[in-house]
């Protein structure tokens, strides 16, 4: 039952019929309404009853497309960001080989693809993840480690005294740095991507 409410002086008002009818409340000031749900069908035509299958169909698939180009959209941009991570870690680590030049006229030399010290009193090897420090001296405080594969996404060769190759796997095949003719050395141990001495 609803009560219509702020209605101006009303004397008596009634209306009958099979679905619904209209009665004087017992407040001077308002009309109540009875009214069943098939008199609301029938007073709104045009009222929706629900989706039929096709359209749910419809909008599942849109709703599906959406998140799949989401989906999509957003793995490329991860894949661009750690490969753009790959990329600055070699220049760091380039930073640090220049350094060792400067202090023992060579670079370090390799193992397995890691860095190597060779300078009096210390051939240790330098894993990925850990300090750069050769003799008493840090030339990097740690490391870099590939996003994706923390043991051995980087590999490190050393060509000469005065030469080496930093390589690297992007993911991003389509990488404008990894196409025919870009790179100015050889990729090691399968990687896609390298950086050499200046």
């Amino acid at each position: 039952m609803y009560v219509l409410s702020g209605c101006s002086s009303v004397g008596r008002a009634r209306r009958s019929g099979r679905r619904g009818r209209w009665f004087k409340s017992n407040h001077p000031d308002s009309i109540c309404l009875s009214i069943s749900l098939a008199c609301i069908l029938d007073l709104m035509p045009n009222l929706k009853r629900g989706f039929t299958l096709i359209e749910l169909l419809i909008v599942i698939s849109i709703i599906a497309i959406l998140v799949a180009s989401a989906t999509a959209s957003w793995r490329n941009a991860q894949i661009k960001s750690r490969d753009g991570k790959r990329k600055a870690d070699l220049k760091s680590v380039q930073q640090a080989l220049e350094s060792y030049l400067q202090t023992n006229g060579k670079y370090p030399a390799s193992s397995s693809g890691q860095i190597q010290c060779n300078v009096t009193g210390d051939v240790t090897t330098k894993s990925w993840g850990t300090a750069f420090t050769c003799g008493s001296i840090t030339y990097m405080q740690q490391l870099p480690t590939d996003p994706n594969n923390q043991a051995s996404g980087y590999y490190y060769t050393n060509i000469s005294g005065s030469k080496y190759v930093l390589s690297a796997n992007l993911e991003n095949t389509n990488d404008s740095d990894i196409q025919a003719g870009a790179l100015l050395c050889t990729p090691q141990s399968g990687s896609n991507y390298c950086v050499q001495n200046p």
